[in-house]
């Protein structure tokens, strides 16, 4: 029989013989990290060289082609007295990228042209710049000093240079007061509606005193304060005093509770007459 102690030898030595199983996956598992983090990283390093190269070429040629070009400006807006070759030639400059292409300045352009008093620039893309343009509606014109002609003033108080040759109301004032004098004219005419009159200038001096001069040549002094009461108090003696009827005279409501008259050149034999037919008139239109 065998000896116990022989046994053991033997089986010790068979396990000294035997290969290192356990460690062997440990190693491979390894290994493939390796290449795997090694491929890796020589595929972000290949990626990251493509890129720039790529970015080097954009930036070589963009100047001669850039991305997504302009190839179109078109125009909306119910334009009556804009220039539409002028337009044109304004858009004809407008070049380079959809992207990159500031709308401000291509706004400012526009706004350069006569009669646009605004506009709105929207990318429509592929290719096409749209621009909503808002025509400057004209109200009165804006006189300076005593000159015949001036700048010309639109519905929202704001003066601007344009040829126009309609008959308008003149506006007048100091520096920056344009929409003050269209608020108070849009006040006045109202009020003077009621006796069937019309102002057709309207001044505020320097001073802040309001003259109005009316369709029929008379002119209305109504100061610094209280303008729209002492004209409310024209309008209200205007059809029972003939005098303020007249033609061509100058009327002073700077009073607490009255006013003074002057007809401007009268002839007194004329005058009389046409105090006479306005008091005979009065008399029998109530009969």
């Amino acid at each position: 029989c065998t000896h116990p102690a022989i046994g053991i030898f033997e089986n010790l030595n068979d396990m000294a013989h035997q290969p290192p199983q356990a460690t062997e996956p440990a190693a491979h598992f390894t290994r493939n990290r390796v290449v795997v983090i090694t491929a890796s990283l020589l595929a972000m390093l290949v990626a990251a060289m493509l890129v720039w190269f790529l970015m080097g070429r954009v930036s070589i040629n963009s100047s001669a082609a850039p991305m997504l070009p302009i190839r179109a400006v078109t125009f909306v807006g119910d334009m009556k007295r804009v220039d539409a070759a002028e337009l044109q030639r304004v858009a004809g400059g407008i070049r380079g990228s959809m992207l990159r292409t500031d709308l401000n300045e291509v706004k400012a352009a526009i706004k350069q042209v006569h009669w646009v008093r605004n506009a709105e620039v929207r990318r429509r893309f592929p290719a096409t710049l749209e621009v909503s343009v808002e025509e400057h509606q004209p109200l009165a014109r804006w006189q300076i000093a005593d000159a015949e002609q001036g700048s010309l003033v639109n519905t929202f108080g704001e003066v601007f240079e344009a040829d126009f040759d309609a008959v308008l109301p003149i506006f007048s004032g100091p520096q920056g007061t344009s929409r003050e004098v269209l608020a108070n004219y849009t006040t006045f005419k109202s009020q003077l509606a009621a006796i069937g009159r019309m102002p057709l200038a309207i001044a505020l001096s320097a001073r802040r005193a309001w003259r109005v001069r009316l369709d029929n040549s008379t002119s209305l002094e109504l100061g610094r304060n209280e303008a729209n009461d002492r004209l409310n108090r024209f309008v209200k003696a205007y059809a029972v005093v003939p005098a303020l009827q007249l033609a061509n005279a100058n009327i002073d409501l700077r009073y607490q509770s009255g006013m003074a008259l002057k007809v401007v050149d009268a002839n007194p034999v004329a005058l009389k007459a046409q105090m006479t037919r306005k008091s005979a008139k009065k008399v029998t239109t109530k009969s």
